[in-house]
């Protein structure tokens, strides 16, 4: 079987479509043969020595972080990973998700984590996208697994919506929740082999959990697929669509807020 082949395969017996509509993710654990998942490591580690035209490091105080920008730098600088991402049943799935509404794999991420304690802390992202999620290594809660709170994107969604039709500022989207509420929340925890994959709607509320010590590390790798339809963007302050909004506001000094939430000040990954 081909690479495409495991994961078109795998993406059909979990369902993998409806799943990331319903919950909000989708989960394929082991779905990458093990000879791709090492090929994967190794480009991994030569790319954080030598970047090539296109990857830039980011500041990330858990670790050190890489991102690919998918425009600038050729597939040949990447080909391990770019054929993991650019697989026909991946993209297939990101296309059929809301056609013509994604601009897939516009960057790639690639993150190593080595720190002691809490990755980042639950969110949603300000600027919504699909994510696809690959595990290097096998993960689990000692290792900062991914978790997801099940169907809390369609909340999530729609208060976003409404936030920016009534002008509200991306810095002051609340995308945080205080410590307190999380306890209540049910999270999904994916722990996963390496060559697990999970594909998921950035307006659910997920967060990286925990590395249990300084022995334990975290190696992932992620595309970012933002959605490029109106009534997702979000305008930037002081433009045009900014103020266009701002006027069209009626009725209310503020931007529709909901209590117990909080604003990351348009960062969707907060150190906690």
């Amino acid at each position: 079987m081909t690479l495409d082949n495991f994961i078109d395969e795998c993406i059909k017996q979990q369902r993998a479509t409806e799943s990331l509509r319903q919950r909000g993710y989708a989960f394929l654990p082991g779905v990458l043969p093990e000879s791709t998942v090492l090929s994967a490591r190794s480009e991994f580690a030569r790319l954080f020595t030598k970047r090539p035209t296109g990857v830039r490091g980011v500041k990330h105080p858990p670790g050190r972080m890489l991102s690919i920008n998918t425009a600038k730098c050729a597939p040949s600088a990447y080909p391990v990973i770019h054929s993991i991402f650019y697989s026909p049943a991946l993209t297939t799935l990101l296309g059929s998700f809301d056609p013509g509404a994604l601009d897939v794999n516009h960057s790639i991420a690639l993150t190593h984590e080595t720190e002691e304690g809490s990755v980042t802390d639950l969110h949603f992202d300000t600027r919504r996208s699909i994510k696809v999620l690959m595990y290097l290594q096998d993960t689990d809660e000692h290792t900062a697994a991914f978790r997801y709170a099940p169907g809390s994107h369609i909340e999530n969604t729609l208060y976003r919506e409404r936030f920016f039709q009534q002008g509200g500022d991306i810095l002051d989207l609340q995308n945080a929740l205080p410590v307190s509420r999380q306890q209540s929340l049910a999270l999904d925890t994916l722990d996963g082999p390496g060559g697990s994959l999970i594909i998921f709607d950035t307006d659910g509320w997920h967060m990286a959990g925990q590395l249990a010590d300084r022995s334990r590390q975290r190696r992932v790798i992620r595309s970012r697929s933002p959605f490029i339809t109106p009534s997702s963007l979000a305008a930037s302050r002081f433009s045009i669509a900014w103020f266009k909004r701002k006027l069209r506001m009626t009725r209310t000094e503020r931007p529709f807020t909901l209590p117990q939430r909080e604003s990351t000040g348009g960062s969707s990954r907060k150190r906690s």
